[in-house]
């Protein structure tokens, strides 16, 4: 029975899309219990088929018993069938919704992303402006916000002398409680204080670096209880952290007691730098688009041609690029426009992607150090090193 499975699955919606306008003519009332029947039979299959391929591997099917390329051969693996599992899922939850009352949020139009987005999407008073027919009037289908009506004009300089804030009483010229820059009051400093910081500027940089500068530590580790964030609008556990800086005696001296000095010592002599690439696309989901795998497939790591000239290393070469907490290969790309001492690897790829899968920058990067702050994980400079393959 097993074995049937990616035939069944194909025969439930060949049959619904047969049956449906027959049955519909005599009575279209009874549409909603077919859909609703034939989306339960399609969840129960496509559950047992993940089930199938989670206990055997990947299930193939060959219809009519011809093979390719005279037949049609049906491929399940974990991914497939997982999404499928979704899909029917999502399917069933849709129509059990309009049937209990969810149709002013379950509507057919919501299918069509532009009048999703319309309606939907941009009922934020700064984005109400952007709307579909807005963005298409001009060529480069960009609208600069806030903008509260479809009309409104784009504003070049925020916070102006004379303006108000989005969404704020006449005369509040910033978004602050008071309408003016805030920098201390006693309500933003028994927020910082319950994350260990004061509201007064107190500089901090990151742990890794080729230069020793104060960072911030967290004081729990991510299987402790933490504290409340006040500054996230949702309920959030963060951890209090504390500052800590290199002890130097006098300028110059070379620190050999800090994170820093230790991983230099090991000879991670670079300091990488991450984030999203120039272009041609917005990582790291829409990379899975074929059309941004075809512009960009391979994840890149730009350094200096000096650099890559110590190290014997050409353009369009695979290197090993390791750091203390993992590694990773990418492709070389020698770029003057970079500094000799750093790296540049963008993120967005993945080990999973379908087309051109490469272990992702993550890999390299440590999540214990997080801004106690935001909560984001340190992206921007990490010591690493660079190996020819």
């Amino acid at each position: 029975m097993s074995y049937q499975l990616p035939a069944i699955l194909f025969l439930l919606p060949l049959f619904a899309a047969i049956s449906m306008p027959v049955v519909c003519l005599k009575n279209r009332h009874w549409s909603h219990p077919i859909s609703v029947a034939i989306l339960t039979a399609m969840l129960l299959v496509s559950i047992l088929n993940l089930n199938n391929v989670v206990h055997h591997g990947e299930v193939r099917y060959v219809f009519s018993g011809w093979t390719v390329p005279l037949g049609i051969e049906w491929v399940a693996d974990g991914l497939a069938s997982v999404i499928l599992v979704l899909l029917s899922g999502l399917g069933l939850l849709g129509e059990l919704g309009k049937r209990f009352g969810f149709e002013d949020v379950l509507k057919d139009v919501y299918a069509n992303p532009a009048v999703f987005w319309d309606e939907v999407l941009i009922r934020d008073n700064a984005l109400q402006g952007c709307t579909q027919k807005r963005l298409h009037a001009v060529p480069h289908r960009t609208v600069r916000w806030p903008v509260a009506t479809e009309t409104a004009p784009e504003q070049e300089t925020l916070y102006l002398e004379g303006s108000t804030a989005q969404g704020k009483p006449s005369g509040h010229r910033f978004p602050s409680p008071s309408g003016k820059l805030e920098f201390y009051t006693e309500d933003l400093e028994a927020k910082f204080r319950t994350l260990g910081l004061s509201s007064l500027p107190e500089f901090y940089s990151e742990r890794e670096q080729l230069i020793d500068l104060p960072f911030a530590e967290l004081e729990l580790g991510d299987d402790q209880p933490g504290v409340y964030s006040p500054f996230q609008q949702i309920s959030t556990w963060a951890s209090p952290a504390h500052i800590l800086s290199p002890e130097i005696e006098m300028v110059g001296k070379v620190v050999t007691d800090s994170p820093g000095a230790r991983l230099r010592q090991l000879g991670f002599d670079t300091e990488l730098v991450t984030g999203r690439p120039p272009a041609p696309h917005f990582h790291s989901w829409t990379h899975y688009f074929w059309q941004a795998q075809e512009m960009w497939p391979d994840l890149h790591i730009q350094l200096h041609p000096e650099k890559a000239a110590t190290l014997g290393i050409a353009d369009g070469e695979h290197v090993r690029i390791v750091s203390s907490h993992g590694s990773i290969v990418a492709r070389a790309w020698l770029d003057t426009g970079i500094r000799r001492t750093a790296v540049f690897i963008p993120i967005g790829w993945g080990e999973r992607q379908p087309f051109h899968p490469w272990y992702s920058v993550n890999f390299l990067t440590d999540k214990t150090q997080r801004d106690p702050i935001s909560d984001q994980t340190n992206l921007k400079t990490l010591l690493c090193r660079i190996e020819k393959l």
